[in-house]
């Protein structure tokens, strides 16, 4: 995550990146409501931009603007308290005067430039309140411990904490238990179809539809530490897995089209829905066959109502 100073210190401008998942496993269901994972991630290079705006003030205020990347307004974000970002700032508020005393606390003008698709299980609007979140940290008066930060960022999702990891990381509990994990870089073909699913949705079906053996993240764990191959994109495209595919899939069929229609190219090493969707990515051995797979999908012409036509594409790289 990237951070620049402009202004005297008055416009801190952050990148804050989407992620993929590689493996994501549910252990079951815990007491307060959320479910136990374990998931491998991988940071990407699609970013969406912070620009946070400092203004002296007596009482602590955050206002929000989301914009598209040429700067003009978004509608589909919400800009209001119920936004990651403005929870961001009042969390971290909280923690700092529960822990600190600390209470001189700046009004913040945050413009959100939108590149990541949203309803995608691609983490952007986590990622934009790790982002937040690391900006008040490398602003702020008091060294506030990473450990602190973590916990903050625990309190608002599950995939929040990871993003404050540079690099690949793997997740337990909620998500809120993270540790990095270096990962060789692979490209990949990033599609988010128009069709959207909530998160909430496809966890209430996996919670009714799916009993299936679990997998286990520790042994993919082992091989990959133990992996010394010359392409690792061809080795991890035998190791992807996303649990949550197939509670999507009792909700939308896209996901079986589009899934076989990634790995139908021949660039294709696996292809695999990320987090809850309904972005998909498709793994590749170098940017050129990465590059073909998204023009292949530019050519696409899906004539239903399924909600399967194409959205966005992207050539990535793993961060």
């Amino acid at each position: 995550m990237r951070i620049e100073v402009f202004e005297n210190g008055a416009l801190f401008r952050v990148w804050t990146p989407a992620k993929i998942n590689l493996f994501f496993e549910i252990l079951g269901k815990r007491p307060d409501g959320y479910h136990d994972v374990e998931t491998l991630v991988a940071p990407i290079s699609l970013y969406d931009r912070l620009d946070c705006y400092f203004f002296e003030s007596d009482e602590p205020e955050i206002t929000l603007e989301c914009l598209d990347a040429d700067g003009l307004p978004r509608s589909d974000v919400p800009t209001d308290g119920s936004n990651l970002v403005a929870k961001a700032y009042r969390v971290y508020c909280e923690e700092m005067k529960k822990n600190f005393s600390y209470d001189k606390f700046p009004k913040v003008h945050v413009k959100i430039f939108k590149q990541i698709p949203t309803k995608a299980g691609l983490g952007g609007g986590s990622s934009d309140a790790a982002g937040l979140l690391s900006v008040l940290k490398h602003r702020g008066e008091v060294r506030v411990p990473l450990d602190l930060l973590f916990e903050a960022a625990g309190r608002l999702g599950s995939d929040v904490p990871l993003f404050l990891e540079e690099g690949a990381s793997v997740g337990r509990g909620r998500g809120e238990r993270v540790e990095s994990f270096e990962l060789p870089k692979m490209w990949a073909t990033v599609v988010k179809p128009s069709f959207g699913l909530s998160t909430s949705e496809v966890y209430r079906q996996y919670s009714t539809a799916i009993r299936a053996p679990k997998r286990s993240l520790d042994d993919v764990l082992g091989l990959v530490l133990r992996y010394d191959g010359d392409c690792f994109a061809e080795f991890m495209a035998g190791q992807i897995f996303n649990r949550l595919e197939e509670a999507a899939s009792h909700l939308w069929d896209g996901v079986q089209l589009w899934k076989s229609t990634l790995s139908s190219f021949p660039e294709t090493l696996a292809a695999q829905m990320s987090g809850s969707g309904t972005a998909f990515f498709a793994l590749c051995s170098c940017e050129e066959n990465a590059r073909r797979v998204a023009d292949a999908v530019r050519n696409l012409r899906f004539h239903d109502s399924a909600g399967r036509f194409v959205g966005d594409v992207f050539v990535v790289r793993t961060l």
